[in-house]
């Protein structure tokens, strides 16, 4: 946001706070939706008040800080290095695609599929992949987090598909 903000980027910084603002109502973080709502709204205006920018990372920040010190389950490094899952699961390499079109367009979108779609993504990703490109997704670096995809998918067999001839 600070960059698009520097860079008189205003489709991109109202892009991240139309994000925000979606994520943060994905998760309940009501505060911070509301915030980015009006962020969003003042840049759509054209008239973005350093009152709308400082509620907005202020409320950012609360929200990090409260998302931090949630619990988390710990996992065996074993358990995060593992392969994939081998069996196939329906719709992974449409799935894939789609996110993978998203992520290469830089569309906001490929959030909102990481979240909808996360326990089948980290089976097929793995742990730590997952994890990884989630990082990258969490600080709008979508072609970051495309690269991780591309580095995670080859090697996951639910995404190969029977050469011909291998039929039963």
């Amino acid at each position: 946001m600070a960059t698009a903000l520097r860079e008189r980027d205003d489709p991109a910084a109202r892009q991240i706070a139309h994000t925000v603002k979606g994520v943060a109502a994905n998760l309940g973080a009501t505060a911070l939706a509301e915030a980015a709502s009006r962020l969003e709204n003042t840049l759509q205006a054209g008239q973005p008040s350093d009152a709308d920018l400082d509620l907005f990372r202020r409320t950012l920040a609360e929200t990090v800080t409260l998302i931090r010190g949630l619990p988390t389950t710990r996992r065996s490094v074993a358990a995060d290095h593992a392969a994939p899952m081998e069996a196939a699961i329906p719709g992974s390499a449409e799935l894939v695609e789609r996110l993978r079109v998203l992520l290469q367009a830089g569309d906001g979108e490929a959030i909102d599929v990481v979240q909808a779609h996360r326990a089948s993504l980290q089976r097929l990703l793995g742990a730590v992949s997952f994890r990884t490109m989630e990082s990258e997704l969490e600080r709008f670096a979508f072609e970051a987090a495309a690269a991780v995809l591309e580095a995670a998918t080859p090697a996951a067999p639910a995404l190969t598909t029977p050469a011909s001839g291998d039929s039963p």
